[in-house]
């Protein structure tokens, strides 16, 4: 499984070290991104708004990163409105080469399995999310995973992504019976800067700000413990 780092505004670098870059809108640093060479995946900024960023910017920040992902809109907790958000997007703007990733919503496990159904039949859509809130919430994203492919639900013809990690132990639920292609997550840092290395456990401690703008050598040595943990971890077991 390939890791994205989530990296506070000022410790973006640290975001190469991971094996793509999930790049959140109110974290963007414009010319290290648009630089970059690594896979990009673009966020739609929910997480951070409670809204997505409005179409039109939206559109105009994947072009100037030349991002090769976007995550359409979507409203996190919410039943139809992601489904809906997501559609007119889709029908909105021409894709090009650009890859749609999708993130069925809803407010409960077997809702959020129905959403997924109606998301995983669109063409356009490449990559299907599964959100931490089926984990932070009901401790279920892996049983969720492991009901669609026992009742043959899963898609085959999609990849798929993990939306956001408290633990590495999580990872280790999908190997070998299902491919997930990649994970983001900013826990090295949260973990870091309350003097804590990654473990198996879900983690209790809230993201790590997005405003950081340094860090002394000490946290800087346990980020990289931890981007090296997280990888050795999703490399070998997902």
């Amino acid at each position: 499984m390939k890791v994205a780092l989530i990296a506070p505004k000022g410790l973006h670098a640290f975001s190469s070290y991971g094996d793509m870059q999930f790049i959140v809108p109110e974290n963007v640093v414009e010319d290290y991104y648009a630089g970059s060479i690594m896979y990009k995946m673009l966020d739609n900024g929910t997480y951070e708004r409670s809204l997505p960023l409005d179409a039109e910017s939206f559109v105009a920040l994947a072009r100037k990163l030349q991002v090769d992902e976007i995550v359409l809109p979507d409203v996190i907790l919410a039943a139809h409105a992601p489904v809906r958000t997501s559609r007119e997007f889709i029908d909105g703007h021409k894709q090009g080469t650009t890859k749609y990733a999708a993130v069925p919503q809803a407010r409960s496990p077997l809702e959020w399995i129905k959403a997924y159904n109606t998301m995983s039949a669109w063409d356009e859509v490449d990559v299907l999310c599964i959100p931490i809130w089926l984990q932070k919430r009901f401790g279920r994203r892996a049983a969720i995973i492991h009901k669609l492919v026992r009742d043959g639900h899963w898609s085959r013809d999609k990849q798929h992504h993990l939306i956001g990690l408290d633990g590495y132990g999580e990872l280790m639920h999908y190997y070998p019976w299902v491919a997930i292609r990649s994970v983001d997550t900013s826990l090295p840092f949260s973990r870091a800067l309350a003097g804590q290395v990654v473990t198996f456990e879900d983690s209790k401690i809230s993201r790590a700000s997005m405003n950081i703008d340094h860090v002394s050598p000490t946290i800087e040595a346990i980020i990289m413990t931890n981007i090296r943990t997280l990888l050795e971890v999703a490399h070998k077991y997902a």
